[in-house]
């Protein structure tokens, strides 16, 4: 054949595939729930242990592909986000390159934290516990000085904030917050006014408590939770993962970019090199086995990255952004936040307008909603959470044939449908746990108020109502959130649950005593605690979440503590067991994996007889 005949049919078949490519992008979906074949994830938030999902979801992947829907609040809606990125991947064609991009979360953090000031933001968001805590406290070394130095202190506080590596994601509202205060404290100095000064103390007061117990607040001893503004904005964090999702969606910066072009090189080489070397191993195994692979992935995420970044200061509008696009549009997914409806949204608002001028130290310890008013939001595609609605109202029959039924369900009846927003809506609120952030309005809509998405930790019954053949749950061992727990009781005041039963106890004595749950409180008259997250209750929403899961993928990312380093907490998640996959879809798997390989990772009941049933809760269904 002749060479220019063979080059231009070579450049036509690729222009094809470009435009094929570009029009997925644009309008289908990349995967459907309903086939044969097809798997959805539910994955359980988890705050800063959110890498344990990234070595999760690259595992599932290498075994069967990416999933074609998925559930899942607080960081876990991060995850989907990213995840659904990596579906649009231009480059990525086989599923042992999308795992491979997917492992790669880890490395391009790793690009972040050493090469940026925003990377430590988030670095320090991923070890909140940790060393951000230490930085808050060196920050606050002058907190006990005299009423009338509180001035100097707050404006030395403002002054590193501003200054610090944390600059690009602070919250105007705490900045603000803090500048009124310093500025009441000069109208205290002409006047005197001894109301004045007892609301300074009160502010000043609240801006110590919010920097020394960050990521650490006592639920039920902390008065202010729900009012108090969050230190960091997470509308600011959600944008630096759009970034990050641009990147792996491989959206392109503007006609013949030439940055653009360098990063899609690099990532080339690296596929080409990189993904046969990658199955079966983490992305810290690769790069010590390979250390090239790290160079030739740094080198494409931060010529996007710093291209991308030089196109929004210049406000170029011609690149398309993905954290402002339309939540399922290419995978179906439904992150999820805890909402206040009804009447308990004016009453919140009332309550917030005194928050700003309170002097009274018990402010906010009686706050209270009813718990009807309390729900579970869902944002994704109308017609699917329109679908799972009516099927949380109605019994019906699953793909396999079996009858579902939720209309005893106390939490699947909360449910509350937000319609198709956008990620950055979504992800602004979600992840914002109380303490890190206060309730928060939710854009588009005034008839609810987000509470953040710790609410509802176990979303499979999404994925059931919803009509997905295949349900996989990511989760840790151990039971219900005892954060969630305490928010729901002090949000609500629920019965059940005798709180002062565990003042005295060890964590270690608290994770068992959680993981148990409460076999007598049980029955018609289950306690509304029970009723949600009692593991004791085989018709608690916890345990039904479990019974309608068709497998388990069982971490135990919380056990060491946030202290933990992000690479382990990724090797948690990748090396986690696979609990009751008497599904044959989990159990053969659509990916080529060895029989001794699935063996050695099941989670069996001689594993579960040899610890005892309760070090795994949250993964096995007792009943």
């Amino acid at each position: 054949m002749n060479c220019k005949i063979k080059t231009f049919l070579y450049f036509t078949a690729f222009m094809l595939m470009a435009m094929l490519n570009k029009f997925t992008h644009a309008s289908e979906r990349i995967n459907d729930f309903t086939k044969k074949g097809s798997y959805c994830a539910a994955i359980r938030g988890n705050g800063e242990l959110m890498p344990a999902h990234w070595g999760s979801m690259a595992k599932l992947t290498e075994r069967y592909g990416l999933p074609s829907a998925m559930a899942g609040g607080s960081s876990a809606s991060i995850t989907m986000f990213l995840m659904e990125s990596v579906a649009l991947s231009p480059m990525a064609m086989t599923d042992v390159e999308r795992a491979l991009l997917i492992k790669s979360f880890e490395g391009y953090i790793d690009v972040l934290i050493n090469l940026t000031k925003e990377g430590k933001a988030v670095k320090a968001l991923l070890a909140k516990k940790g060393e951000l805590a230490l930085f808050f406290k060196a920050l606050n070394k002058n907190q006990n000085k005299e009423f009338l130095d509180s001035t100097t202190h707050m404006k030395e506080i403002l002054h590193l904030l501003e200054k610090s590596d944390f600059q690009s994601i602070l919250n105007p509202e705490f900045i603000s917050y803090v500048e009124t205060t310093i500025n009441l404290s000069h109208d205290y100095k002409k006047t005197l006014d001894p109301d004045t000064k007892k609301q300074i103390k009160y502010r000043y007061g609240q801006i110590n408590y919010a920097l020394n117990n960050f990521g650490n607040f006592s639920v039920l001893e902390d008065k202010s939770l729900f009012f108090r503004p969050g230190v960091f904005s997470f509308e600011k964090i959600s944008k630096i993962f759009g970034r990050m999702a641009n990147f792996y969606a491989g959206y392109d910066l503007g006609k013949e970019n030439l940055e653009y072009e360098k990063s899609q090189a690099h990532m080339k080489d690296f596929f080409k090199r990189c993904a046969f070397l990658s199955k079966d191993i983490s992305w810290q195994e690769l790069i010590e086995n390979s250390p090239f692979c790290r160079d030739l992935f740094s080198k494409a995420s931060l010529t996007y990255r710093n291209e991308h970044k030089r196109l929004a200061l210049a406000k170029k509008s011609s690149v398309k952004q993905r954290i402002e696009e339309f939540i399922g549009k290419y995978i179906a997914s439904f992150p999820t936040t805890s909402l206040l409806v009804g009447k308990s949204v004016e009453k919140y608002k009332k309550e917030s307008k005194g928050y700003l001028v309170n002097k009274n130290d018990d402010f906010g310890d009686h706050f209270r909603i009813a718990p009807s008013q309390y729900r579970f939001g869902y944002w994704g595609k109308k017609s699917e959470l329109e679908h799972i609605k009516l099927n949380f109202r109605n019994p019906f029959v699953d793909p396999h044939g079996r009858k579902v039924d939720f209309k005893a369900d106390k939490k699947s009846q909360k449910f509350t449908a937000l319609g198709q927003g956008s990620w950055l809506t979504a992800l602004s609120v979600s992840p914002a746990e109380p303490g890190l952030a206060k309730i928060l309005p939710i854009k588009g809509t005034v008839k609810y108020i987000s509470a953040g998405g710790w609410g509802d930790l176990h979303p499979t019954p999404v994925l059931r109502a919803l009509g997905c053949r295949n349900i996989i749950y990511v989760t840790r061992r151990g039971g219900d959130s005892m954060f969630g727990q305490g928010v729901v009781k002090k949000l609500t005041n629920i019965g059940g649950f005798n709180w002062k039963e565990w003042d005295k106890l060890e964590i270690d004595e608290k994770r068992v005593k959680n993981a148990i749950g409460d076999e007598l409180d049980i029955g018609v008259k289950a306690s509304s605690w029970s009723k949600l997250h009692n593991l004791a209750n085989p018709k608690s929403s916890f345990s039904m979440a479990l019974k309608v899961s068709d497998a388990v993928w069982c971490t135990d990312w919380d056990k060491k503590g946030a202290k933990i380093k992000v690479a382990e907490v990724v090797q948690i998640g990748y090396k986690a067991p696979l609990y009751n996959s008497n599904n044959l879809f989990f159990k053969e798997g659509i990916n080529d994996f060895s029989k001794n390989e699935y063996d050695s990772q099941l989670l069996t009941k001689e594993f579960i007889s040899e610890f005892g049933e309760y070090e795994f809760a949250g993964c096995i269904n007792r009943f």
